[in-house]
């Protein structure tokens, strides 16, 4: 039979036994967790250690770019053009400034004469919220011309630019009069064509304005 005083150690030895066994179930530390086992929410990974390495999923994900293009809905292609006062300016400088209304155009253009005079009308209400760059389709027609066409037709406040292929192209202008309404973000909210009221030119530049 053992003594009291022999027991002793082997007691000991068990309860250290045990206490590591369980220690062990259950986990221990958080280190020793995987940091999204049985985790629902955020506050269930609090005090759980994220691993640096491997692959993960964001928790937010970005948010989806819309693909380049000339109709609503599409990001409109950029572009650098300078215009007629000398200025270089390009569409993703115009549109993190403010909204932007692009208009193809020619001198020659009797709607384009008469839609351009209501806009000019009209824009000067808008014309701290919203760019207006008028861009002539017709590679012929000179700066000098350009620039006379906007004084005597009193488009003071329009930004006018000479013809670019490249930009012609990537637009897809057919014909003079073509609008593009484009947002902060370079996306297209509107595109449309045509000789257009006073009523219409102001839904258009208040939807702008508050895009």
């Amino acid at each position: 039979m053992h003594k009291p005083a022999q027991l002793l150690p082997l007691l000991l030895f068990v309860i250290i036994s045990v206490v590591v066994l369980i220690s062990g179930c259950s986990g221990g530390s958080s280190k020793s967790q995987s940091p999204l086992t049985g985790a629902a929410t955020l506050e269930d990974l609090e005090g759980r250690e994220i691993p640096a390495t491997g692959d993960h999923t964001p928790l937010v994900q970005a948010a989806p770019t819309a693909p380049v293009g000339n109709t609503k809905g599409f990001t409109a292609p950029d572009f650098t053009i300078k215009t007629i006062d000398g200025r270089t300016v390009s569409l993703q400088q115009l549109t993190s400034e403010k909204p932007t209304l692009l208009y193809f155009w020619a001198t020659w253009c009797p709607y384009c004469k008469k839609d351009l005079a209501v806009a000019s009308k009209v824009y000067p209400d808008y014309k701290d919220k919203v760019n207006f760059l008028a861009i002539d389709l017709d590679p012929k027609e000179s700066v000098s011309a350009i620039a006379a066409y906007k004084r005597n037709g009193g488009h003071d406040f329009i930004d006018f630019a000479p013809a670019d292929l490249k930009v012609l192209q990537e637009y897809g202008i057919t014909s003079t009069t073509t609008k593009f309404a484009i947002g902060s973000s370079r996306i297209i909210l509107w595109r449309g064509s045509g000789e257009v009221d006073e009523r219409t030119w102001r839904i258009l530049l208040d939807g702008l304005a508050n895009s």
